[in-house]
């Protein structure tokens, strides 16, 4: 139990320090039990509670990054619960389990870095522009599944639809959809449009 208890409260405490340039802070109970507290400064942003047994332990992991990664239930994987995750009867034995779960941690640690990384570049932005950042960041492309449809890009609910037909580029812009929480609305919900080739503007229609 102690080796096993000291490896993988090691490989975590490395996780938080090395991987997600976090502070691990462990608090034992009992030479078996605790908590280890993961912070950024004085904020604590994970916890971790395990019990460590003969064969086997579990660990809960919960707090703020643990809630915004919204983990899903995975039993027999994991037991998943407002805002925690539980592997219980983590046993020793079964290698790919326990490199599961740490994988899981290292990945939702890195999204509570990557998050303050971005929090830390957004100091100074208008929320005018937080939104537009946002908006481009979440853009997806939305691929041609069938000869009815065509290849798209949708910006915060406006989709640009682009195809090639008898040899020319065909570009159209849908805004039937449009996020009104993004977008400048104006009139009768249109929303500001400015189109461009090779850096010339030959369509602009952005309101008062």
């Amino acid at each position: 139990m102690g080796q096993m208890q000291d490896k993988i409260i090691t490989e975590l405490r490395r996780i938080a320090e090395k991987d997600a340039r976090l502070e691990f802070a462990d608090q034992p109970q009992y030479a078996n039990t605790g908590t280890a507290y993961i912070q950024r400064g004085f904020d604590t942003v994970a916890e971790l509670r395990y019990g460590f047994f003969d064969t086997y332990c579990s660990i809960t992991f919960s707090g703020t990054a643990v809630a915004a990664a919204g983990l899903p239930d995975n039993p027999p994987s994991w037991r998943a619960s407002q805002g925690s995750v539980t592997w219980h009867s983590l046993a020793y034995g079964d290698g790919d389990r326990v490199r599961a779960m740490l994988d899981v941690i290292r990945s939702v640690l890195a999204a509570t870095t990557a998050v303050g990384r971005e929090s830390r570049a957004l100091r100074g932005y208008s929320a005018r522009q937080r939104r537009d950042r946002a908006a481009n960041i979440s853009a997806r492309f939305l691929p041609q599944r069938d000869d009815d449809e065509s290849p798209a890009i949708d910006v915060a609910g406006a989709l640009v639809v682009a195809h090639v037909k008898n040899g020319e580029l065909r570009v159209g812009v849908d805004l039937e959809t449009a996020d009104q929480a993004v977008y400048r609305i104006y009139g009768d919900l249109q929303v500001p449009l400015r189109i461009t080739v090779q850096g010339d503007t030959v369509f602009e229609a952005t309101g008062p």
